[in-house]
């Protein structure tokens, strides 16, 4: 595995989940692979003591990021200061408790798109 640099830390351990995925998801393009295709599919849902879950999109993406759990799990032992290993949640798992999400993204393509969009329950 190559060497992980410690990543420049803009608000320490404290920042929110979608900012320090984001920092990994920047750290993972200048590495061999593409993690660009976690960008927009997969999220940082939860940070826990000696864990942290991801949600993800697709079995692809279940595939590339078991793949790649060494690479994620070292960066974030350097950007949060203690090993944790990585949980996987599909969207479909998720979905249950993530209603106020769908309704967000609903919103947020309702609006790029300029037409109606609707969430069923």
């Amino acid at each position: 595995a190559p060497e992980v640099p410690a990543p420049a830390r803009t608000e320490g351990a404290d920042a929110p989940p979608e900012q320090i995925w984001e920092e990994l998801l920047n750290y993972g393009m200048q590495q061999p692979g593409s993690f660009n295709l976690l960008r927009g599919k997969t999220a940082l849902r939860e940070l826990r003591e000696d864990s942290f879950l991801v949600c993800y999109d697709g079995a692809y993406l279940e595939r590339y990021l078991k793949d790649n759990r060494e690479l994620i799990e070292s960066y974030l032992e350097k950007r949060l200061g203690v090993r944790r290993r990585m949980l996987l949640q599909s969207g479909a798992e998720s979905s249950a408790e993530g209603g106020a999400d769908m309704d967000e993204t609903a919103a947020r393509i309702s609006a790029q798109l300029n037409i109606d969009v609707q969430v069923d329950d």
